[in-house]
């Protein structure tokens, strides 16, 4: 039998055998501890395939990655009754660090960190002293507190919460830094845009949620394209409606994880054809970053997915996750005002 032999459900015949190792998948959660040489648990196996005690898996994400070899401690015909037991123990894994956003001590606000694609958001966005800032975003405060540094925390930002945990680490993260520059308000985001706005808002900073696909170090997502349009779906509403809540020229900066065209060029092209929504170019420290080739853009010979080339490279950007050796994304520069043409 081969040492990492392959195995069919059939059992070997003998020792010339090339076998199939069985897969066992686990869910997102598991799966970080596991590929750093974690026993596999019962609560985190999502699928298994048969299997008999002592013989050697595959174990995979949600994505179907291969994560980690391990070995059975348990047959198949037990997993259903298991609650809190170990399934396999891992033999070798691809151990990667997880994500420092994946952390439960950064969840709960306990530090913040951003990423690149984060950091080159917050310096797209212009800044006066009259401003009032608005982040709407899926982070944990850390974009806004970047925002108030930035500004010498003198401007006034408001920070929308979409729910408790999330306004818990906002306002622990607050805490932390001590600023007054910050106000929370605890909303969806769709409700809060959509409310009758007394005070409205000159520069926003929006990250929704999206299918993070250019997070190191898998590059891959749970979704499949259905969801994924559901979620561009909802990213459109929102920047649909946002200037409900803005004065007229409010700038935007949008960003995104992810290296799909759908969340990202399809997107930019959604919103400046819109009559209210006008592309706009980026302050001289990205300009200046594009030009030595710090942050790129995605040339598309596709007029479905370019239909005007010269807004996509004065107002766009994209920064590659394999160039850079880190988490990438996708940066979008626009601002609310009429178009000429319509005027």
């Amino acid at each position: 039998q081969a040492e990492d032999g392959i195995r069919d459900v059939e059992r070997s015949r003998g020792l010339g055998d090339v076998y199939k190792r069985q897969v066992i998948k686990v869910d997102r959660e598991s799966a970080q501890s596991i590929a750093m040489g974690r026993e596999v648990f019962s609560y985190g196996v999502t699928r298994y395939e048969f299997l008999e005690k002592g013989e050697n898996v595959e174990i995979r994400d949600a994505a179907n990655n291969l994560i980690a070899i391990g070995k059975s401690e348990v047959s198949s015909k037990e997993i259903p009754s298991l609650k809190l037991n170990i399934v396999a123990k891992v033999i070798k894994s691809w151990g990667f660090e997880p994500p420092i956003t994946e952390l439960s001590y950064y969840r709960k606000g306990f530090y913040n960190i951003l990423t690149p694609t984060q950091i080159f958001g917050v310096k797209s966005m212009y800044s006066e002293n009259n401003d009032n800032i608005l982040v709407l975003s899926v982070d944990k405060g850390d974009t806004a507190l970047y925002i108030a540094e930035r500004t010498n925390h003198k401007i006034p930002i408001t920070v929308v919460a979409q729910n408790r945990n999330h306004l818990r680490a906002i306002q622990r993260q607050i805490r932390r830094v001590k600023t007054k520059a910050i106000r929370v308000i605890s909303t969806p985001f769709l409700s809060f845009i959509q409310d009758v706005h007394t005070i409205k808002y000159t520069s926003v900073y929006l990250e929704l949620q999206n299918s993070r696909t250019a997070v190191l170090p898998t590059f891959s997502s749970n979704l499949n394209f259905s969801t994924l349009r559901k979620m561009v779906s909802k990213q459109k509403k929102v920047t649909d409606l946002l200037y409900k809540c803005l004065v007229p020229n409010a700038s935007i900066s949008l960003i995104t994880h992810s290296i799909d065209t759908l969340e990202n060029e399809l997107l930019f092209n959604h919103i400046k054809s819109k009559s209210y929504h006008e592309p706009q170019a980026f302050p001289p420290e990205i300009r200046e970053l594009q030009k030595n080739g710090k942050i790129g853009y995605r040339d598309y010979l596709d007029e479905r997915i370019i239909d005007d080339s010269f807004a996509h490279k004065s107002s766009t950007a994209f920064i590659d996750p394999i160039d850079i050796k880190n988490t990438g994304g996708y940066l979008m520069k626009y601002k609310f005002a009429l178009k000429k043409k319509y005027i």
